[in-house]
């Protein structure tokens, strides 16, 4: 009995191990587990502003309006598209934003760069002028002043108002990055280890 024991053991471990080779060989594999997510499905994502219609969108990337210069391929539209999880929690962070006086501007959402679905690039309009919040540096400056902790050259106000976007984030669910101040990544995003190829598009 402890024979068998220990060979059905052994089979258990071989199926076990072949099981997670397999998973880890698969880059569409989503943490769920037994689930598969087909790259080009479309079903997880939702068109951004259909969730939360208060933002204003400025779609960097389909426009020449950002650092490359020309429209980044595969934005067939200037729409943002997310993943519904994280779009349930931009919600959240919207709400309190228009409480406190402010909506959020999107500039980019998913896209080849962005290509799991959860990240968001995003700054605050104050809703009394109309006006981007005055963050010191604007959206894609890639030196050091982009860090969001950057104190040397920017004033109070500058810093403090990265500090009210950096804290209305934080508190939905989304962390941030060293480097950009504007650009948040949803904590619990539901494909970590997904490219989606879907285009950019409304839903």
């Amino acid at each position: 009995m402890k024979r068998i024991s220990l060979v059905f053991l052994a089979a258990s471990l071989t199926i076990l191990t072949l099981s997670l080779a397999s998973c880890a060989s698969h880059r569409n594999l989503a943490r769920i587990p037994g689930i598969s997510v087909d790259a080009a499905d479309p079903s997880g994502f939702v068109t951004l502003t259909d969730v939360v219609p208060d933002v204003i969108l400025e779609i960097r990337y389909y426009s020449s309006f950002n650092f490359v210069g020309t429209r980044v391929d595969g934005y067939e539209e200037p729409v943002a598209l997310i993943t519904k999880e994280a779009a349930a929690a931009l919600k959240k962070v919207s709400d309190e934003a228009i409480a406190r006086g402010y909506r959020l501007k999107i500039w980019d959402a998913y896209r080849s760069g962005h290509s799991r679905g959860s990240v968001v690039d995003l700054t605050l309009v104050d809703m009394r002028t109309g006006r981007d919040l005055d963050m010191g540096y604007g959206f894609d400056w890639f030196g050091g002043e982009s860090h969001p902790d950057y104190r040397e050259g920017i004033t109070e106000e500058q810093y403090q108002n990265r500090m009210i976007l950096r804290e209305l984030m934080l508190k939905h669910g989304f962390l941030p990055i060293t480097e950009e101040w504007w650009h948040f990544i949803l904590k619990d995003e539901p494909y970590p280890d997904t490219y989606f190829t879907l285009p950019v598009r409304a839903l």
